[in-house]
């Protein structure tokens, strides 16, 4: 009753008040007519006497806040400006974010600070994190491998929010298999970027800590796989590290270390070679133990990196020699039955760390005793079984892929056909079993033979040459591509020959090139005759002019550690020393500059006492008057 009589006065107040439908007649950006305008002022008085109803909020300025003067209820001086000020935002205070750790130390502490940190305020310190660098791996490692306490539960049901997909206890991802086959489902491909981009207010105060150890364990995988990438002397370790914490707490993270894997890229590939192996099978437990679900993991990423067969493998990194041979020596480790065929290609590489990898490789291949078969169980009409071979043993794909690459380029050398098991059940036959070995061997002799009669052309068509410059061009190049051949006494007078030309042009830089060369050619069978060309290498390219004294001393100083009771070399240092101590005559151009800077250092000192004439002044009579 109250309410209605208190609508009844006011209606009687005010009758002149018409809300119509016409307001919205007026078109955008004209100013309301006389009328109008009456008519809302009107409805305002009427409006604020209504109890407990307020128009702070109907016009608003460009701040949000309600304009000057349109606020009918009586306030005191300044009262309107203490809630304008009161209800205007803190401006956001954009802090500098903190430097990426280097150390282990300095990564502990920002992961401890991570933690305490507001959830709404979580991209910081993250992007710090994702870019720690390798001096920190020991602690990084760490904590990607710590043990949580949280439930698996709930960190399915933060991780829903976002589409992160995480296996259940038999490895089964449910949110994959679904978009697979045709469902429209959310499935996070980037759980950094959508875990930060997740708005705070949706998450409960219960699963903050989760929250934050969710963006923790994303922004130390981004970390990792850049430190996988950028570091080839960590990135076996980095494999490894990513493979175990697939499987921490139950495999929760294991969608995004497979992207962390994959990001690594081509680098990664000889460690999940190697962790490709299954380790055997006693009793179909084994199967679910850590070991052997770890190797089915990195045969899957090989898969997922298209890098599984090996042709397609060796074929993505032939143009790096040295992720190239890591991957022969690699296969040469797991003994991947069709790799065999691909080591096979380049036994005969011009570059000879990849050769000398492919060819340890392919033996490990064909050497010691052969592996024994699988056997699989074959179901057979009438409800038999029987067993049968599952495939080809490493050492049959090596023994089928030599046998036709030696019998393609020297039949003569192919040996008949054997059994590898004696008649009556008596064992193996050790002659046949070692058959692919000496096949090998044979080519592996073939080739070298070859490129031997090939390499002494060259040698043969270098020596002949008018000039020693084209010469020297020509076995150069051929001591790259095979220095253990170059240990020839017809090779080594030519560089010694070159090198007295160039001592003799006073071409010391280049003297002492070749003289290097001289005495890696020798090392094996001179080491006296090593080390005194080396010495004569130190003290030609210290005698270069061009060279800095600092450099000069150095090469002077490594001379006389290598001889230091000679006393010609003793003689030959402090000659060099004391020609590095002369100072240039001085040129004009010089004197010039000198002088500039003199004067520029004059008016500097002049400027200062200038300043500091009064101030001293001051002080002397201050200390009088005490």
């Amino acid at each position: 009753m109250l309410l209605l009589a208190l609508l009844a006065a006011g209606c009687a107040r005010d009758p002149e008040v018409i809300v119509s439908t016409r307001v919205g007649a007026v078109e955008p950006g004209e100013p309301p007519t006389e009328a109008l305008a009456d008519q809302v002022d009107a409805y305002r008085q009427w409006l604020g006497s209504m109890p407990g109803l307020s128009i702070i909020a109907l016009d608003e300025d460009d701040d949000g806040e309600a304009a000057a003067g349109d606020d009918p209820r009586p306030r005191k001086d300044g009262a309107k400006a203490k809630a304008r000020k009161k209800k205007r935002p803190k401006p956001a205070v954009s802090l500098p974010p903190p430097p990426p750790p280097t150390t282990d130390e300095e990564l502990r502490r920002q992961i401890v600070a991570l933690r305490e940190t507001p959830v709404d305020n979580l991209a910081l310190p993250a992007s710090s994190l994702t870019l720690t660098e390798a001096g920190a791996w020991t602690a990084l490692r760490e904590a990607l491998l710590a043990p949580r306490q949280g439930r698996k539960a709930d960190y399915k049901a933060l991780l829903d929010k976002i589409g992160g997909d995480v296996p259940n206890r038999y490895g089964h991802f449910e949110r994959s298999w679904k978009r697979e086959h045709g469902y429209d489902v959310r499935l996070s491909e980037d759980w950094y970027g959508d875990l930060l981009a997740l708005a705070p207010a949706s998450i409960p105060r219960s699963l903050h800590a989760i929250y934050r150890d969710c963006v923790l364990e994303a922004a130390l995988l981004r970390a990792t796989a850049a430190i996988g990438q950028a570091e080839p002397a960590l990135v076996d370790e980095v494999v490894d590290t990513l493979l175990e914490a697939a499987y921490i707490h139950e495999g929760t993270f294991r969608d995004e270390v497979g992207r962390a894997l994959r990001a690594i890229g081509d680098p990664a590939i000889p460690e999940l070679v190697r962790r490709s192996e299954r380790p055997p099978i006693k009793k179909e437990e084994d199967r679910f133990e850590t070991a052997y679900r770890q190797a089915e993991y990195a045969e899957y990423q090989l898969d997922a990196l298209d890098r599984l067969q090996p042709r397609r493998a060796v074929a993505g990194v032939v143009d790096n020699p040295h992720l190239l041979a890591a991957l022969l020596d690699a296969y040469g480790q797991r003994r991947v039955p069709e790799a065999a065929e691909v080591i096979l290609d380049h036994v005969e590489s011009p570059l000879p760390r990849v050769r000398r990898a492919a060819r340890d490789a392919f033996l490990a291949y064909v050497s010691g005793p052969a592996p024994a078969a699988e056997r699989k169980t074959l179901r057979l009409l009438g409800g038999k079984t029987s067993t049968a071979k599952a495939g080809l043993t490493y050492r049959d794909a090596a023994a089928r892929a030599i046998r036709e690459r030696l019998g393609a380029d020297a039949p003569d050398l192919v040996e008949e056909p054997c059994s590898l098991y004696l008649p009556e059940g008596a064992g193996r036959d050790p002659a046949c079993e070692a058959q692919p070995e000496r096949h090998t061997h044979a080519y592996l002799a073939l080739l070298d033979a070859r490129k031997a009669e090939a390499e002494e052309a060259v040698i043969v068509d270098a020596l002949a040459r008018a000039e020693l410059d084209e010469t020297i061009a020509e076995l150069d190049r051929l001591l790259v591509a095979n220095p253990e051949r170059m240990a020839d006494g017809r090779v080594i007078d030519a560089y010694r020959r070159a090198a007295e030309s160039a001592l003799a042009g006073r071409e010391h830089g280049r003297a002492g090139q070749l003289l290097r060369k001289t005495a890696m050619l020798i090392a094996g069978r001179d080491p006296e005759g090593q080390r005194t060309l080396t010495i004569q290498a130190l003290l030609a390219e210290a005698a270069n002019e061009e060279l800095s004294p600092e450099g000069r001393a150095m090469l002077l100083t490594t001379a006389e550690a290598l001889a230091p009771d000679d006393p010609d070399l003793h003689a030959a240092v402090t000659e060099l020393r004391r020609q590095s101590i002369r100072f240039p005559a001085p040129s004009p151009l010089r004197l010039a500059g000198g002088l500039a800077i003199l004067a520029m250092m004059l008016l500097l000192l002049s400027t200062l006492g200038a300043r500091t004439g009064p101030w001293l002044a001051r002080r002397r009579e201050s200390v009088a008057a005490t």
